[in-house]
């Protein structure tokens, strides 16, 4: 049986609004030195990892925390009672302890692996989004309050009250109670990765890049990885997770939703990509943006997995990808009580990938493709989706290519 080590991991938890920061020492196994075959865990998949559940019958052994040690007994080793953090089947057993505990509440998972649920109190229903140990919930306030009154009867839940002022998964959330009204930015994460590279005193740029200049393999002298790695991994992180630009000048910038009393009609998806641009690789950037009530709530930039022979072609890899992301709001939609009313509509701009959508034209010239490449067209042919055509000053997703 192999013995784990431990550690101690602090974390300072900075509230926007507050003036103090949360100081939290947590201790960790070393549960990257568990050796598949040669170690004693179970079953790993969670969409919600965490660590403070039971072990769920594995028996694993830790080293005594470092500056914790029984005089006397340095030697010796403690037996975990509890799914600590850092062993790899410790967020399977928290996921499975939480969906025991929101069955029982008659909550609905809403899309197999995806941490929303859904419960329905009489007329009402109470809607629970829950990532690693942080989570939000919707619904009117006695319903919520009964809701957290009945998780922490199993769980060590803190009530933070309303989001206004309030961080969640480094999105900076404020709320106009006037208008209805929420605004959610990503300054402070903007803020912390200047800071983080010592940019927070650079002077701004009119714009982040020149126009025109294009970026080729690097052959001069090494970056230190670590450093590298570290600031390119803070952008992405902004940049895939937020729509917002990420330039110091923006760090106000935002999204804004503001209640709308007329009926939710469905979303508007926009596909678009760069044709060939990557001057190393000649592939395309696709990308798409879904709005729903005027406001962004998807959105992707990725490059295309393969070199495509033509405009036509590209658009029309492009419109597969944007295809597969209508087909999942569309069923989380309707499951949470806005069922599709016809289908769903996905603008392009070109008009050689919009017809392709429909029908098998152009043999000559596309009978290459795969036919995971074609799946837009099935959904074009069973109903699902509509592609239509918009002009290329009024495509949207031309930001994100």
């Amino acid at each position: 049986m192999k013995v784990l080590g431990t550690r101690w991991h602090h974390t300072a938890r900075v509230d926007p609004k507050a003036e103090t920061a949360q100081l939290k020492s947590r201790l960790v196994v070393q549960g990257v030195k568990t050796i598949p075959f040669l170690s004693s865990f179970g079953p790993t998949f969670t969409p919600l990892p965490r660590w403070d559940v039971a072990t769920g019958g594995d028996t694993v052994f830790i080293k005594q925390p470092p500056g914790f040690e029984v005089p006397g007994r340095e030697d010796h080793e403690y037996q975990l009672k509890r799914a600590a953090y850092g062993l790899p089947q410790s967020g399977r057993a928290f996921h499975l302890k939480v969906k025991d505990k929101l069955d029982q509440l008659d909550f609905v998972s809403l899309s197999e692996g995806v941490t929303l649920y859904i419960g329905r109190r009489g007329g009402d229903y109470v809607i629970l989004v829950i990532y690693v140990d942080d989570g939000l919930i919707a619904g009117k306030k006695a319903l919520v309050e009964d809701v957290v009154g009945e998780l922490q009867e199993d769980f060590d839940v803190t009530f933070g009250g309303t989001v206004d002022g309030k961080s969640f998964l480094g999105r900076d959330i404020s709320h106009d109670p006037q208008t209805g009204s929420i605004l959610v930015s990503v300054k402070s994460q903007i803020e912390k990765a200047l800071k983080m590279h010592g940019f927070e005193n650079i002077k701004p740029l009119h714009m982040p890049i020149q126009p025109g200049v294009v970026y080729v393999e690097w052959d001069g002298e090494a970056i230190k990885p670590s450093e590298y790695l570290s600031a390119v991994g803070s952008l992405l992180f902004i940049a895939t997770t937020a729509s917002m630009s990420i330039h110091p000048r923006t760090l106000d910038y935002g999204l804004e939703y503001t209640p709308d009393s007329s009926p939710l009609r469905g979303f508007e998806a926009y596909s678009d990509q760069t044709g060939g641009a990557c001057p190393t690789t000649s592939r395309s950037t696709m990308g798409y943006v879904f709005l729903l009530a005027n406001g962004a709530v998807s959105w992707s930039s990725k490059l295309q997995p393969r070199v495509t022979a033509s405009l036509t072609e590209a658009e029309y890899l492009g419109l597969s990808h944007a295809c597969k992301e209508t087909v999942y709001l569309t069923q989380l939609l309707g499951e949470l009580g806005f069922p599709a009313e016809g289908a769903a509509v996905l603008y392009g701009d070109n008009q050689g990938a919009n017809a392709l959508s429909k029908d098998p034209q152009f043999h000559n010239r596309t009978r290459h493709l795969r036919l995971t490449e074609h799946f837009v067209r099935e959904q074009v042919q069973d109903g699902s989706i509509c592609v239509e055509y918009i002009p290329t000053a009024r495509m949207l997703a031309d930001a994100m290519t």
